[in-house]
């Protein structure tokens, strides 16, 4: 293991992959496969390592970004979604409605639901 470490954002367009190494950086940009999303990042991590000369060991850290599920949220495509907080987290449920109600329009929110 070298200590290499390995960020990879999925996008709706393309998977971006960085590639930290002994003060090195490498990046590459390959398409993003809508129907099977990892086959980006599985295709970027093999142009990184074939052209760092890394293999899989020399990993300590890899990291993941989230736009493909931002921009999913954002432009209210995908499944239906529900969230549900206990009783403690409100403030974090009034930052997620705020960003939702900024950014995707109304969002609906039940309080008091009893299950």
């Amino acid at each position: 293991m070298t200590n290499a470490h390995l960020a990879a954002d999925i996008g709706g367009t393309f998977t971006d992959i960085a590639v930290t190494h002994q003060g090195d950086l490498f990046t590459c940009k390959v398409p993003t496969v809508p129907a099977a999303p990892e086959e980006g990042i599985f295709r970027g991590i093999q142009q990184a390592m074939s052209e760092t000369g890394l293999t899989a060991a020399d990993f300590n850290l890899i990291v993941h970004g989230r736009t493909l599920a931002t921009n999913a949220l954002i432009e209210r495509k995908g499944a239906r979604t529900a969230m549900v907080v206990t009783d403690g987290f409100r403030k974090r449920h009034g930052i997620h409605s705020t960003f939702l109600k900024h950014q995707a329009g109304p969002v609906t929110v039940h309080r008091g639901l009893s299950i």
